[in-house]
């Protein structure tokens, strides 16, 4: 049996970071986003798989050039595969990270972050709106508190966070109850944390709109 408590509800087009204040807090905190890979950084990401197939081939040939044919017992060549298919995995596992470290480093690379005024463009005349839901089963509160601040934070306008709780809603268990009791209280607990600076903002917003543009009405000179 499920049930589902919502954190939020739709929240109104707030107004959007002026341009100039972004640009000012992204000098003064650094970037999320991962650092530019070099050329030499790639050259060897894309070198290392085959370096690692080479050393594979080298390290097999080897081991099966020092087995002793003419002593060979089933133990020992059960030992030798064994040992033969262990290095394979591992070599398998490896060359497969690098491959994606490759391919990751090329993306980064290439890749370009969108300029925030575009972004401020988008959602200042987007009608879209978009539901986050946070599914849980038997987690621990905190988890689901960090998860649902998590969402709550994302700076998309119109945001709805439903919280899908999935536990057995009469558990016998007295710990289980209290978490699940925890859970229960944590999407009123988040928007009545919320509401104050929702208030502040809501406020502030319709003090700015209802306020005269400065030199407005214009006046007439000698008058």
């Amino acid at each position: 049996m499920s049930e589902v408590s919502e954190a939020l509800g739709p929240v109104t087009m707030r107004p959007r970071p002026n341009p100039a204040w972004a640009h000012a807090c992204a000098e003064v905190y650094p970037s999320l986003t991962h650092a530019v890979p070099s050329r030499a950084e790639e050259r060897w990401a894309r070198v290392a798989p085959a370096l690692t197939v080479a050393l594979w081939l080298v390290f097999v040939a080897d081991t099966v050039l020092r087995v002793p044919r003419r002593h060979l017992t089933a133990v020992g060549l059960v030992t030798v595969v064994l040992i033969v298919l262990a290095a394979t995995a591992l070599c398998f596992s490896s060359v497969m990270y690098q491959i994606g470290r490759a391919a990751a480093l090329d993306r980064l690379r290439t890749h370009r972050r969108t300029d925030r005024e575009e972004l401020d463009r988008h959602f200042r005349f987007s009608p879209d709106t978009m539901t986050v839901l946070v599914p849980s089963y038997a987690e621990e509160p905190r988890v689901v508190r960090a998860t649902l601040w998590s969402a709550a934070l994302q700076e998309f306008p119109r945001l709805r966070l439903v919280l899908l709780v999935d536990d057995p809603p009469f558990p016998t268990d007295p710990a289980t109850l209290a978490k699940l009791d925890e859970t229960r209280r944590l999407p009123a607990e988040i928007a009545q944390q919320l509401e104050a600076p929702r208030r502040f903002c809501t406020e502030a917003l319709e003090t700015f709109r209802a306020a005269p543009a400065p030199g407005w009405p214009p006046t007439r000179s000698g008058h």
